[in-house]
């Protein structure tokens, strides 16, 4: 995919909480499923897919982000003893986001608001850290204001080259929790590039989304 076809999808996917009470369609759950099970192999994660689930969405308070319509979700499970397993739920289960984005589903990150009674249940040794809701949006989600460059990159070289002008771009529009974009950005003087999470809530998740979302925007690959 070029390049700016790729930041066109960071720029269409937005949060949804909305959704069209259906099934997905066969040949997208399977192209879904297909990515999970590469994903899996090569992270060590066990995410799942879980259909027709519709009462892992009955949150306790009436509208306080509350999903509707949903039926189906990403279940983002890891080895309770992964030192690395937020950071990893959050570049992996950012891939599948965009992925989903691709293949016409809208989506929704959830650390908290959704049923912990009616999800699945992970296997000894195992922890569920989140869930993303997925499905067909009834709207595509709106954009939240955020910072600009200069607010998240720190740089030893006079001049930024536009690769990583391009993933700095593409890294402020992760989604992160309550949008507060705990991070930076640093260029070295080799041009090797690092990444630090701040203090914020679900940092370490939101470290992993930005380096995703850093490395599909600059072409980049970067080290989890």
């Amino acid at each position: 995919m070029k390049v700016d076809d790729r930041m066109m999808v960071l720029r269409h996917r937005h949060s949804v909480r909305d959704y069209m009470d259906i099934p997905l369609e066969e040949g997208v759950a399977k192209a879904l499923e297909e990515e999970i099970d590469r994903i899996n192999m090569e992270s060590g994660l066990s995410i799942a897919l879980v259909s027709d689930s519709p009462r892992a969405f009955k949150w306790i308070l009436p509208h306080y982000g509350r999903i509707k319509g949903c039926r189906s979700y990403l279940a983002l499970i890891a080895k309770e003893d992964d030192e690395k397993a937020e950071e990893k739920i959050g570049y992996y289960g950012e891939r599948l986001v965009l992925i989903m984005e691709e293949l016409g589903l809208k989506s929704c990150w959830l650390a908290l608001t959704y049923s912990k009674r009616h999800v699945i249940r992970p296997k000894r040794g195992e922890k569920l850290f989140m869930i993303i809701a997925l499905g067909y949006g009834r709207n595509k989600g709106v954009p939240h204001k955020g910072k600009k460059l200069e607010d998240v990159v720190k740089s030893e070289c006079d001049v930024l080259p536009d690769w990583f002008k391009a993933g700095v771009e593409a890294a402020l529009l992760a989604p992160t929790a309550i949008n507060q974009q705990k991070f930076l950005i640093t260029l070295h003087r080799d041009h090797s590039v690092s990444f630090e999470a701040l203090k914020g809530p679900y940092s370490k998740t939101d470290l992993g989304i930005v380096k995703y979302h850093f490395e599909y925007g600059s072409g980049k690959k970067v080290s989890i």
